[in-house]
């Protein structure tokens, strides 16, 4: 999304069939918590090296290393993908956004949400609910 020229991102994934199965739902699971592990750590100061391998960690306990295969995420302003700056500074805008894909069982989970970089936290800008109940809610609803 844009506004007055700034970017935005944000994912979620959503069960075709509107409800998890025990598998997808336990997968989402893991996915989330190393998001939320992520965003614990997140504040001025901590690398985007170092948030990654905190989600990362999340995936790999849970025996899905493997199939992690991209970066935890990206910073955000005048472009969806900003230029990479390593140590975060108050103010940034950056995305955290850990997946787990598993193309043999059809299953790809990725949870995206923006934030604002700040002293001792960073604070969300994406305002979609995460938990798999909300989210298939969110699928009931009447257009």
């Amino acid at each position: 999304a844009m506004y007055q020229g700034y970017a935005s991102d944000m994912t979620r994934t959503f069960p075709v069939s509107g409800t998890f199965s025990e598998r997808e739902r336990e997968i989402y699971e893991i996915v989330r918590n190393a998001q939320q592990a992520a965003i614990e750590a997140c504040h001025a100061g901590v690398t985007f090296r170092e948030l990654d391998r905190i989600a990362r960690r999340v995936i790999e306990e849970a025996g899905y290393g493997d199939a992690y295969t991209h970066s935890l995420g990206h910073h955000v302003g005048l472009e969806v993908h900003d230029p990479h700056v390593e140590d975060l500074e108050e103010k940034m805008v950056i995305t955290i956004e850990p997946g787990i894909y598993l193309p043999e069982e059809s299953i790809g989970v990725r949870i995206e949400d923006t934030f604002v970089v700040e002293e001792k936290a960073c604070r969300a800008i994406t305002h979609f609910p995460t938990e798999p109940d909300a989210v298939e809610a969110a699928m009931r609803l009447d257009p």
